[in-house]
């Protein structure tokens, strides 16, 4: 379900040692830190709006 979903999301930033930015439509849409925190996150079935600064990795190139 959606919060399976979230779950996962939680733990591919910590295996990745990223911050993920999940965004779904009728799922639970959040911002995870590189440890796994959870810093924001939507309810089901709710029109939300949410914004937060993320820092990049300024020595990648891409």
């Amino acid at each position: 379900g959606p919060y399976q979903h979230f779950s996962m999301a939680v733990f591919r930033a910590v295996e990745n040692r990223k911050p993920v930015i999940r965004a779904a439509n009728t799922g639970v849409s959040g911002f995870i830190d590189s440890r796994g925190k959870v810093l924001g996150a939507t309810s089901l079935f709710q029109r939300t709006a949410m914004t937060m600064d993320v820092a990049t990795d300024a020595r990648r190139k891409n």
